[in-house]
């Protein structure tokens, strides 16, 4: 990039990251937390040691991030924080990697794409790690190609810090990291055998020793959190590969959101292969001179079929979340074909990218729909105080992250009744803890013992007919009072993947208090 032409290309990506920042702001509490992230504060209070151990399917980085950035607090804002700054960051990483590969145009498009991809926006707004995981990539990505363009060794040796530092944080964010960093660490080893890089064996060798020990004790991590929970993406089933491509399809091609499976994919198969035969000639150089760009980006998007051959050989492992943070390497692509392309052509491929983003906009908004707790926040708060009981029991965690204090008590059913209970504190206590991960280390339960007085509220969202059975005979119930509904939403799952849920709050008056406690369920 000549100097001459840098400052307008930083203004403008400067512009674009600033329009991607106040996009975020502004959708950034307008959706209820949901299941995932209600759990992300319970995981972020444990200790700092343990969250080093097998704390949670993930790795320890986004927590220590949330610890730092959202402290104490539990509102949405705040949770969600740590996320926008990364997906704000994000912008100018892609535009330097998308200048690194193709000059000033290609910069300017990566930071368009990334800072309007509805995808990417709508993670951004989401406490979970997968927009940090995104930015992690991005930054081993661009990391990695300067350092086998740099001549100089001392700017080389920090691009290489960099390299180490982002692909050992990525590797303890999510195992999402791991075919995307293998396959980079690989490159970088092969490094001295291709004429492209000016990176020495000896400096490979020294960059890859901290980045090989983060990934083999966050393998043994995982193991022993598998071992001992058998938790590890339990509840997935493997995706087919026509799904595999919907998925994908949904966020590479926004507009194609809704859209039928098989229509999704064939966007995708259609896009992708015309996108590969244009550029057939350019691939099929840079691979053949051992390109540090070409072989990066191919290991990088290669991360959805190494996430699903994983589900054939050790557990489903994918989701649209799991291969979200391929989608800034698509989009850094598609910068570069706009930057290739000459007068009308690339005018047309603007259009087509602006049609694309605008379409995902429309169709699906910049954040996807998850389940009204926020409804059903104001329908309690607009009625005496009761008891309240959750099913099931998993969604009790959900409805205390989403209500004020003075409310944050509910009763759940597990094996036998409990009471979760955050009190009038913004986070959670050992009860509500406990309720995902068991009674340890003396952590106190409030548990098979719950009153209900006049008023009972049971608040309904996948609540097996056994549970309901249940829950009616503990407390004695006959027909509710009154039945109020929360709007439809899809528990913040990938769009057109999960099933449409709504809320069902049902308030009984009872004649006389009852005590429930001797009651076990096993589901």
């Amino acid at each position: 990039m000549q100097r001459s032409g840098r400052m307008p290309v930083a203004l403008a990506v400067l512009a674009l990251t600033l329009l991607g920042a106040l996009i975020r702001w502004a959708v950034i509490g307008r959706e209820a937390l949901w299941i995932d992230e209600a759990f992300t504060p319970l995981v972020s209070m444990i200790p700092v040691a343990d969250l080093f151990g097998p704390a949670d399917p993930s790795g320890p980085v986004y927590y220590l991030v949330q610890k730092f950035v959202a402290g104490s607090a539990a509102d949405p804002v705040s949770l969600r924080l740590s996320s926008l700054v990364a997906g704000t960051v994000l912008i100018p990483v892609a535009a330097l990697l998308g200048g690194r590969l193709a000059g000033p145009v290609a910069a300017v498009a990566s930071a368009a794409l990334v800072a309007l991809s509805p995808p990417l926006v709508d993670y951004s707004v989401e406490a979970r790690g997968y927009m940090l995981l995104a930015l992690l990539l991005t930054a081993n990505a661009l990391a990695l190609v300067a350092a086998e363009e740099t001549v100089g060794r001392g700017a080389r040796r920090l691009w290489l810090l960099l390299f180490a530092v982002t692909g050992g944080l990525a590797l303890m964010t999510h195992l999402a990291a791991f075919p995307v960093i293998g396959l980079s660490s690989l490159w970088l080893l092969l490094s001295n055998w291709r004429r492209s890089s000016a990176v020495t064996l000896l400096e490979a060798g020294t960059t890859l020793l901290p980045v090989v020990a983060v990934g083999l004790a966050e393998l043994h991590r995982m193991f022993v959190y598998e071992r001992d929970s058998g938790f590890l993406f339990s509840w997935l089933e493997q995706f087919g590969l026509v799904k595999l491509l919907a998925a994908i399809g949904w966020q590479w091609l926004p507009a194609t959101y809704g859209a039928p499976l098989w229509l999704a994919a064939l966007a995708l198969l259609v896009v992708a292969g015309g996108a590969i035969w244009m550029a057939r000639g350019r691939i099929r150089a840079a691979f053949a001179r051992g390109d540090s760009k070409a072989l990066v980006m191919a290991g990088w998007l290669s991360l959805p079929l190494w996430l699903w051959l994983t589900g054939f050989l050790i557990k489903p492992v994918v989701m649209s979340r799991t291969v979200l943070p391929v989608l800034p390497a698509a989009l850094v692509l598609a910068a570069v074909g706009i930057a290739a392309l000459r007068g009308r052509a690339r005018g047309v491929a603007v259009l087509l990218a602006s049609v694309a983003t605008l379409g995902g906009f429309v169709t699906q908004g910049p954040v996807r729909e998850r389940e009204d707790w926020y409804a059903v926040r104001e329908a309690l708060l607009a009625r005496e105080q009761a008891t309240v009981v959750v099913c099931p029991y998993w969604k009790g965690q959900v409805y205390l992250a989403n209500m004020p204090a003075g409310w944050r008590r509910a009763a759940v059913l597990r094996e036998g009744f409990e009471v979760v209970d955050a009190r009038s504190s913004p986070t959670w206590t050992r009860e509500a803890r406990a309720m995902l991960y068991g009674p340890s280390d003396g952590a106190a339960k409030e548990a098979s013992r719950v009153t209900a007085r006049e008023r009972l509220f049971v608040i309904k969202s996948m609540c097996s007919p056994e549970e309901e059975a249940l829950i009616a005979q503990a407390f004695g119930l006959g027909a509710p009072a009154s039945v109020w509904h929360a709007p439809v939403g899809t528990e913040g799952a990938d769009p057109g993947l999960a099933l449409p849920y709504a809320i069902r709050i049902e308030e009984y008056r009872l004649d006389r208090p009852v005590v429930v406690g001797a009651i076990r369920y096993r589901p």
